[in-house]
């Protein structure tokens, strides 16, 4: 493989990236999800970086709570996918989430794409002004 090559296959993945996570959060705005959530803001119900840094955090009450619970050794992606097709109450506080009229392949995607907006790992916090 030429660089030429190499050059267009790693922009044509990466921009694959980024359009799928702009298409699932089409996909959020298109299905009503963020009438109650936002990526980073409360509204009724968490902000999807919430949700996807108490998922990533093996201490945080929410994975302890999904460990627990997970008799049909789910991931947290089917886990998470679940709760979004089938609603939820008594995770994230006193309003329960109502189950949505999304397809299983739509509950996944949804699922992915808010686990993804996890804090890396290796990312250093912005500095404090």
């Amino acid at each position: 493989m030429n660089q030429l090559s190499v050059v267009t296959v790693s922009v044509a993945l990466l921009c694959g990236a980024a359009g799928s996570a702009h298409a699932t959060e089409k996909l959020a705005a298109d299905k009503g999800c963020l009438a109650c959530h936002q990526v980073n803001k409360k509204l009724v119900g968490p902000a999807y970086e919430v949700v996807a840094a108490t998922y990533a955090d093996k201490n945080s009450e929410q994975y302890k709570k999904f460990i627990a619970l997970n008799d049909k050794k789910l991931t947290i992606q089917d886990y998470v996918a679940r709760n979004i097709k089938n609603g939820g109450a008594n995770k994230w506080g006193p309003i329960p989430m109502p189950a949505q009229t999304v397809t299983e392949d739509e509950s996944k995607s949804l699922a992915k794409w808010i686990l993804s907006l996890a804090p890396k790992a290796d990312a250093k916090p912005a500095p404090k002004k």
